[in-house]
């Protein structure tokens, strides 16, 4: 208070007051203040009183209650809080010291914090001000994610699994490292529904494989790095491929429809068209001459493919295959991306030869039973493929080839004439030759038809008559001058003898013994004059027709299967009638038939 004077008592004591700047809300006390203390008087003037005690007022400030660190990238941070109350407004701080972010208004309740370090924890303060006074709520604690992988791929796929490569990140610092990875697999591109995944803690491995997929289906690909809370960070690639489909079902029958010179069709048994899984989105046919690297290194893979699965044969066209080789054929069904699942085998088949080349006369011999056929030889090898490993000839009586075939064949390629045999005379036969592939199958050219010669047989007797002069009654002569027979047909022939009187109304008859009337005549064939003895009773003639067997009538001479154009000597035995009814002159005839052997 002020002090007295001689005129009056010195002032009463007034109240201290503290200023405070900005918007806050204060809060009274329990505590109270005092008065000013009272002024001193003079002589005159008594003191003044003392001054009212007064109430200390104090900032009502209301920290958040809840702070939030949600981690946007392995950089971000936005951090958001609930409302304090009675503040001019915030501020973030690090939880070691040192604001992150310049004062905010009260309205604000979130702070976007970037360019922090990877895989990094962060403790975060909030403060509210207001009243010259300050507020901090509880400490709130986020790490940002990992790095993400770079240079992620989808490494290899399989009917059931894929493997994902990435490039691994360093051990250390943390900053720069991770606690691992996550590879997730979803047949959704958002990730929706089942999700396939595999994982792992080493930092330092750089693929994983999903397993338990579903055959011949799309899939959806990510992979995240693990921070030090095994949170995931995904980046941004999402990669896709599909499973392979199983493998194709082995043909009914036999694989290989057609096989040609520098091409082969093949078959296989369909996938049902449902489920997916059991599916596949086409075919593929693959031919190799080095059973794909399994039986030479190299080689060249020649292919078609068909993207319906309702087409069960293919051909492999282009590039030509080589001709007179063997390849090995093996199919399977496409998936969505056009690779192929597991490779049915189909087995191995060598391409036809070339045609051999025509000559100007197809035939060069044409016999009763046989045909010899003439074309122009292929080149020995090597190379193979221009080369045949033997020829086949076949004849048919059909221009379809047909029924029974008559065939020829050779190994010798250097050979360019074949017979075929056992054809039937005077029959017309169609031809064909073809060189034969490592498998010994032809490659026919189609030949002239041409007929078998027909089949001729004749004899001829060198004299026709013969006069033996007078005979004794029961006297044997053996008729000293031969009778040369000569075949005249165009193959072997047997002969068959007949003998038989021919003058009109005589009694004689030949027979097997002499008697009344009765004669023998017996026949050999003989290089020379055979003895009477030589003579037996299966050579004797009769009226009837007797055949070569290979005994009978043959004396050093044969007349079964006489060759065309042979001659044999005939010789005759006769034996007169014991007692004869006529004196008269008597003609005999013998007769020589020719016959099929």
């Amino acid at each position: 208070g002020g002090a007295g004077s001689e005129f009056g008592g010195g002032g009463g004591g007034g109240r201290i007051a503290v200023n405070a700047s900005g918007v806050c809300t204060l809060s009274p006390s329990t505590v109270t203040v005092d008065g000013g203390a009272s002024g001193e008087g003079d002589a005159i003037g008594g003191p003044g009183g003392a001054g009212y005690p007064g109430t200390r007022y104090a900032a009502s400030l209301v920290a958040p209650a809840s702070v939030n660190g949600v981690v946007l990238s392995s950089i971000t941070v936005d951090w958001q809080w609930s409302a304090g109350g009675g503040l001019e407004g915030y501020q973030v701080f690090a939880a070691t010291g040192g604001a992150l972010s310049a004062p905010l208004d009260s309205a604000t309740l979130s702070y976007l914090k970037s360019g922090l370090d990877p895989n990094t924890g962060y403790g975060t303060v909030i403060r509210v001000r207001g009243c010259a006074a300050t507020a901090d709520a509880a400490v709130a604690y986020s790490t940002t994610l990992a790095k993400p992988v770079a240079n992620a791929a989808v490494a290899a796929v399989y009917k059931a699994s894929a493997s994902l490569t990435w490039d691994a990140l360093p051990a250390s610092p943390p900053k720069d490292s991770a606690s691992g990875y996550r590879v997730e697999a979803s047949t959704a591109p958002d990730f929706t529904g089942t999700v396939r995944s595999s994982q792992t803690p080493s930092v330092a491995l750089n693929a994983l494989v999903v397993a338990a997929l579903d055959s011949n289906t799309t899939y959806y690909f990510r992979v995240a790095t693990l921070n030090a809370v095994s949170a995931l960070n995904y980046g941004a690639a999402v990669l896709s491929t599909s499973t392979l489909p199983s493998a194709v079902p082995g043909p009914a029958e036999g694989a290989f429809l057609g096989v040609f010179e520098s091409s082969a069709a093949a078959a296989w048994a369909a996938v049902p068209p449902s489920p997916r899984s059991a599916s596949a989105e086409g075919y593929v046919l693959q031919a190799s001459s080095t059973d794909f690297g399994a039986a030479a290194p190299g080689g060249v893979i020649v292919s078609s493919r068909t993207y319906s699965i309702g087409v069960t044969t293919l051909s492999v066209v282009s590039p030509a295959l080589e001709r007179n080789t063997t390849y090995y054929f093996r199919a399977a069904a496409l998936n969505a991306n056009g690779a192929p699942g597991d490779f049915r085998i189909l087995g191995a088949t060598a391409t036809l030869t070339r045609a051999v080349g025509r000559l100007a006369e197809d035939f060069l011999e044409v016999g009763l039973t046989s045909v010899t056929v003439q074309w122009a030889a292929l080149p020995a090898p090597p190379p193979a493929a221009e080369s045949a490993e033997g020829y086949r000839v076949d004849a048919s009586t059909s221009p379809d080839f047909l029924g029974t075939l008559y065939s020829s064949a050779t190994p010798n390629v250097a050979l360019s004439t074949l017979a075929v045999t056992g054809l039937t005379p005077d029959v017309t036969y169609y031809f064909r030759a073809g060189g034969l592939n490592w498998n010994g199958v032809p490659n026919f050219v189609v030949l002239d038809s041409t007929r078998a010669v027909a089949e001729e047989i004749g004899v001829m007797v060198s004299t026709h008559d013969l006069d033996i002069g007078d005979v004794s009654v029961n006297a044997e002569l053996v008729i000293s001058t031969s009778f040369i027979v000569t075949s005249l047909g165009n193959v072997a022939q047997t002969y068959e003898l007949t003998a038989a009187t021919v003058t009109a109304g005589s009694p004689w008859i030949v027979s097997l013994s002499s008697g009344t009337d009765q004669l023998t005549l017996q026949a050999l064939f003989s290089a020379v004059q055979p003895a009477s003895g030589v003579f037996e009773d299966a050579d004797k003639l009769l009226d009837s027709r007797l055949r070569c067997d290979g005994v009978r009538f043959e004396s050093g001479q044969s007349c079964a299967g006489v060759g065309a154009g042979q001659d044999r000597l005939l010789w005759l035995k006769l034996g007169m009638p014991r007692i004869t009814s006529t004196e008269a002159e008597q003609d005999l005839r013998i007769t020589v038939f020719a016959t099929p052997p």
